[in-house]
Parts: structure tokens; sequence; C-alpha cells
């Protein structure tokens, strides 16, 4: 592993042993790892680069120093729930901004623990939803649904018929696509939707527009599940990145 994308003295003082290059390494997988205090002591280098960050960019800095503070916000409260219950969080849907866009990624967490067992930080793996989704869809009988989902996203999409479409029993599609893609049909229709919606908000588009044109059936229903699943609305959100940023 390249000595500048970690923090060595982290790793001696706390007697902690290097994590693996097996998970550094991951095909479509970033790998971080940070302290108590939520400062970055570890990043993949496919991390770094999905970040266009340098290791001195990243290594030694907080979250609130990476990411907008909305989103500081919700990691540390997942990595402090993860350090004060000792248990993995599993498969977590978190938006990541990428080199063009916001994404969404779904991320594993975990104690990061020493040699003698005690919690000295986290560690997590996120994977990109888009990139693993994208080379399933080829392999698998969701193929056609999906290009049917992503080409309809304005449109009412009714999830018996994208069973139907797939040759399965509604059962059937629901249980297998949670397995594939680590949601329902339901929730992965919205991430989708609210995923182009911050595109088109950091656009210029008008919160009314933005919900025409990203199929929310009005504008409050929009903003309902925009503040449910992004913790802030709409109009906040657009306020702190306005066009260009």
């Amino acid at each position: 592993m390249n000595q500048d994308s970690f923090d060595q003295d982290f790793y001696r003082r706390n007697q902690c042993g290097l994590p693996s290059s097996l998970l550094l390494k991951e095909p479509d997988t970033f790998y971080f790892a940070k302290d108590r205090d939520g400062i970055f002591v570890c990043a993949s280098a496919r991390f770094l680069e999905h970040l266009q960050r340098s290791a001195t960019e990243v290594i030694g800095r907080s979250d609130y120093e990476v990411f907008r503070h909305d989103l500081a916000d919700r990691y540390g409260a997942d990595d402090r729930q993860v350090m004060k219950s000792g248990d993995t969080l599993q498969d977590k849907l978190e938006l990541v901004p990428g080199k063009e866009r916001l994404q969404w990624f779904t991320t594993v967490k975990g104690p990061l623990r020493n040699l003698s067992g005690k919690i000295i930080g986290i560690e997590g793996l996120t994977r990109d939803a888009h990139l693993t989704q994208s080379k399933l869809a080829h392999f698998n009988e969701f193929g056609r649904c999906m290009e049917h989902i992503r080409s309809h996203l304005t449109a009412p999409l009714c999830v018996p018929q994208l069973a139907a479409m797939s040759g399965m029993s509604l059962s059937s599609f629901e249980r297998k696509f949670k397995g594939h893609f680590g949601s329902t049909p339901k929730t992965y229709i919205k991430n989708l939707r609210l995923e182009k919606a911050c595109e088109l908000l950091q656009a210029g588009r008008s919160i009314g527009e933005t919900a025409e044109l990203c199929g929310f059936c009005d504008h409050s229903y929009f903003t309902l599940e925009f503040r449910r699943s992004l913790g802030i609305s709409p109009k906040l959100w657009r306020e702190r990145n306005p066009p260009g940023k």
C-alpha cells in the first residue's frame, strides 16, 4: 500500500494492523478508515480518485473538510453509532459526491479495533451502486427491467409490470431485486429520482419543475421524500449547492 494513503503513525501508535491489500484493491469498492474523532486515517487509491482529491487532502482531515456539512453530519452519526454499539452497519444507502455528480453508494461500516480488541475508530467499504448494477444488468434477468426504469423515470412505474417484464411473479421479482440491488424496487426507483433531482436543482431548475421532471406526483410529496432521504429540504439543498459549485 502506498504510504501516502494512510496515517502510519496512527496505526503504529494504536498497535493496529494495516488493512489488507485485497480490501484496497477490490473492484468498484472504496475502503476508508477514521479514528474516534472522525479523522481519516486511511483511504484507498480508488476512493481518492473518486473524490478527485490527493491523499494529503483527505488523510488527517475530517468529513467536514472533505464533504458538504449536511453529508458530514449523516456520516458522523453513523460512525458514532458503530463505535458505541460495536456492531457492523450493513448496506447503508447514501449519497457521495463523485467526479461529475452525486451518486448513490452502498456502505458497510464496522468498528476498527487494535490488536487488543479495543475500538479505535471505524472502517468501511463503499460500493458504487451504478458500477455494480451496470455490470449485473448485462448478465442477469433484470437487464430489460433496468433499462426500462432508467428511460421512464418521469412516468409512473408499476412494480407488477416490471415483474412481468422480467418474467417473474411479483414476490419472486421483489425478493430477487432486493438481493441484487440492496433495496426494494420502489426504493430503488425513488433513489434514482432523487439523484436526478439533485442534478436538476444544482443546474438551476425550480423545485416544482424538478419534482415534475423526476416523476414525483406533486411538490409537497417531492419535498417530503427529499427531506426524508437527504435530511434537508430541496430549497436548502439548492442554496447550499448553487450552479457551478
